[in-house]
């Protein structure tokens, strides 16, 4: 029990009413009208009940609850239940044409115990003398019921929304065209639903902006995630500055209806060559902030290109590296014409004339002295022990034939 301190005035009461009341000031709960919580003063500074209401309502300001808030079957309740009557109609007609009953004809005390003995699904049944067993009458379904089912439906679509809005294709529709048409046309009946919401949001947004103001007078931090990544918001009543009006928009719409108008609006940009801007058509698209999907798109070509540019610097890379591989693989010609014969120098490789002109360069100015200690004296013998008939590669950088 929520409050189990108070005692009812009467003790034999099993019910009792319960009461809440809250305003812009004072807030308390009242038993059978007796206080038994409050009243308060709450220091919101604002109701905290917030009131969602479309405009469907006879009367908006006065009147009646069940006048003021009505929903969307609220003009249908008399067909809603002439639906739910064919429907147990048919199916209590239906049971009946599908699990047939048996009739006994015969003296009463024979039927009766036939009747008593007799087992529907059983291999073996004493029949007693003089009975007869026979199916009772058939009762067709009439198709009247299921002609009443479908005009009832139809009055029902027709007075509050399209049946493709719940999911279901209409008959002698084959085109998505027409299908977003009436999606669109199940949108007008729920437009001012979504805008009592938006409202009601409105309000919510608003009561938050006030309690933080009036109640917390501090920093309240909101943390959020999304799909993407995390952020934290703060908000103190020095953000606030007395100013709690903000603007909710909702739009209820299929997704036919959504992919028609993003494709609407792609014609009607058409490259930039059309009669919209790319803002424009974004906004129509449904994106929140076109231009920072702008600068995300731009963004993206930019490392587009630079991965373009790299790759092509690769490529180019490689063909040269091949085109050096293969001059290296490639004999130098011959252009004295002789052949050179085992024993004799090997083929020059490109660029060997240029490192051995490097090496006697830095050999310039010093005395040829050949061999030069005893690393050098074995070179030399290495290089005397081997066949002639060749040149021979000093170790100073010069030939020796």
């Amino acid at each position: 029990m929520l409050y189990p301190e108070w005692q009812p005035l009467i003790s034999t009461s099993e019910n009792v009413t319960f009461m809440e009341y809250w305003d812009d000031t004072w807030c308390g709960r009242m038993v059978d009208g007796e206080w038994i919580w409050g009243p308060y003063k709450h220091g919101y500074g604002f109701n905290p009940y917030i009131k969602v209401q479309p405009a469907a309502s006879l009367d908006y300001d006065i009147g009646e609850p069940e006048r003021r808030y009505q929903g969307i079957l609220k003009p249908v309740h008399n067909l809603l239940d002439s639906e739910s009557r064919l429907i147990t109609q048919y199916e209590a007609i239906l049971r009946q044409y599908a699990w047939r009953t048996i009739d006994f004809y015969g003296p009463a005390s024979s039927a009766e115990a036939t009747m008593d003995e007799y087992e529907l699904f059983a291999s073996k049944n004493w029949v007693r003398p003089n009975v007869q067993i026979e199916a009772s009458p058939l009762a067709m379904p009439p198709q009247e019921i299921l002609q009443q089912l479908g005009m009832v439906q139809t009055m029902i679509e027709e007075a509050t929304f399209p049946n493709v809005v719940r999911g279901m294709r209409p008959s002698g529709v084959s085109t998505g065209f027409a299908l977003s048409v009436l999606a669109g046309t199940g949108r007008l009946v729920f437009g001012k639903y979504a805008d009592a919401m938006a409202r009601g949001m409105e309000q919510a947004n608003m009561r938050f902006l006030k309690l933080v103001n009036n109640k917390a007078m501090g920093k309240v931090t909101v943390h959020a995630r999304n799909a993407v990544h995390e952020f934290d918001q703060s908000i103190a009543p020095d953000d606030i500055k007395d100013f709690f009006e903000n603007s909710v928009t909702l739009k209820a719409e299929a997704p036919e209806e959504r992919e028609r108008e993003a494709l609407l609006a792609l014609r009607l940009w058409n490259g930039g060559q059309g009669l919209i801007s790319l803002y424009e058509a974004q906004r129509r698209v449904g994106i929140t902030n076109p231009l920072e999907e702008q600068n995300q798109q731009a963004a993206e070509r930019l490392l587009d290109a630079a991965r373009e540019q790299q790759a092509a610097e690769v490529a180019e890379a490689v063909q040269l590296e091949q085109q050096r591989a293969a001059a290296a693989d490639a004999p130098a010609p011959n252009q004295l014409g002789t052949q050179f014969l085992p024993g004799q120098a090997q083929l020059q490789r490109p660029g060997e004339r240029n490192i051995q002109g490097a090496r006697m360069a830095t050999g310039a100015g010093q005395e040829s002295v050949f061999p030069r200690g005893m690393g050098g004296l074995d070179t030399l013998g290495s290089q005397l022990a081997t066949a002639t008939g060749g040149g021979r590669p000093m170790p100073s950088g010069q030939r020796v034939n």
